[in-house]
């Protein structure tokens, strides 16, 4: 199960658009705290996505965690049992390119992506909506995905 999906500034660490899946993470409360573990467990490791690699992974709690550099954002998602490292990396790619085709952001374009989810947030939501439904991956194309929010 998909627990939950964070969109943060890579500059400042704000957080952009975060969904949350899953009963435990029904209150506001919960919520913060599963927000503070992710950032405990992730951010040390943040400047290794510009220097190394643009994707990453790890391991707390029982949580897989995976995040992946878009730009100047950070797209961290968290996935328990089959939501294994490597189904959240081909859903972060998924997701890369379904936003990339939806806000109509040219490959190698040099555009501030804070800015361009800030202003296309309620396609965001769309995305997201069309990828993930009550925690499970339900599409990873994002020509198809494309087409739906186009409707």
């Amino acid at each position: 199960m998909i627990k939950g999906i964070i969109i943060a500034s890579y500059k400042s660490g704000g957080v952009l658009f975060q969904r949350y899946y899953g009963r435990d993470l029904s209150t506001v409360s919960a919520q913060a705290r599963f927000l503070q573990k992710v950032r405990d467990t992730t951010a040390i490791e943040w400047p290794a996505l510009i220097q190394e690699s643009p994707e990453e992974c790890a391991y707390a709690d029982g949580m897989h965690i995976t995040y992946k550099l878009m730009g100047d954002v950070v797209v961290t998602v968290v996935g328990v049992d089959e939501h294994d490292q490597m189904l959240l990396l081909e859903f972060c790619r998924a997701f890369e390119a379904a936003v990339k085709k939806v806000l109509k952001i040219k490959p190698n374009a040099d555009v501030s992506m804070e800015l361009r989810i800030l202003q296309s947030y309620s396609k965001v939501s769309m995305i997201v909506e069309e990828m993930i439904i009550d925690g499970d991956i339900d599409h990873l194309d994002a020509n198809m995905i494309a087409a739906v929010i186009k409707m």
